[in-house]
């Protein structure tokens, strides 16, 4: 596809050997367990809980591949080959399984750091917009219920329209807190995704909640060279013909 870019965002410290990946909604759930590697999943078969911990190198590119026709992020690919360019959508990889998402978003991280550094947190729906002219600013909840509720303030446009003319830009929220959690996490991918320091990172999931399928590639040892999440069908089989003993 002409239209998806690939860029790495930043490289994924891994020291445990552990890389855990989990929706924020049930990382708390993560961080409380032992996390030990997962059960080997079986080609087509989801996994049993809620997150997957797989036995990895100890460091990898993050790589988001995005449609930049609509800005989604169509795969994160995490590759652990060093010194390499970025790599081709599917060449080589082999599918394993599929990963239930039910919030739009996936963490990627050191098992011990996911452990140690989570935090449980609140959501907090902050969406301010600035006028661009003049710096003054609305607030969702605050100053408009939804974005089709006329505002007396602009003359009764709504923030839809407003947003429309181009005049107005939505102000950057950076969560009181640092730690991962699910405020944090929410609040980092609103752009896509990005790293949270050098042992996590999350992005959005492309098409949203859903089922998604997970390639992996491996070296003629059997170690782990790249796993990528596919959150926008680029790899049309998914897996239908690959050998039932292939596992993750």
């Amino acid at each position: 596809m002409d239209t998806l870019q690939n860029k790495t965002i930043g490289t994924l410290a891994i020291p445990s050997g552990r890389l855990v990946v989990v929706d924020p909604c049930y990382a708390d759930i993560a961080a409380g367990s032992d996390m030990a590697v997962s059960t080997p999943v079986k080609v087509g078969d989801t996994v049993d809980k809620e997150y997957v911990v797989i036995e990895t190198p100890n460091q990898a590119d993050v790589i988001f591949t995005t449609d930049t026709e609509d800005g989604r992020v169509a795969m994160v690919t995490l590759d652990f080959r060093e010194g390499l360019a970025e790599p081709l959508i599917r060449e080589g990889m082999e599918f394993s399984h599929l990963l239930p998402v039910d919030v739009a978003q996936l963490i990627y991280a050191d098992a011990d750091h996911l452990a140690a550094d989570w935090e449980n947190q609140d959501y907090e729906d902050i969406r301010i917009y600035r006028n661009k002219a003049d710096g003054r600013t609305l607030q969702y909840t605050v100053d408009f219920p939804h974005y089709e509720e006329p505002i007396a303030s602009e003359g009764g446009a709504t923030m839809n329209a407003l947003n429309a003319t181009g005049d107005w830009e939505r102000v950057p929220y950076e969560a009181p807190s640092q730690r991962l959690g699910y405020n944090t996490v929410c609040h980092g991918t609103g752009d896509g995704g990005r790293m949270f320091g050098d042992k996590a990172a999350a992005s959005r999931t492309g098409w949203g909640d859903g089922m998604y399928p997970v390639y992996v590639e491996r070296d003629k040892d059997g170690a782990v060279e790249r796993i990528s999440f596919d959150f926008m069908g680029l790899n049309s089989e998914e897996g239908e013909d690959e050998d039932e003993d292939d596992w993750i």
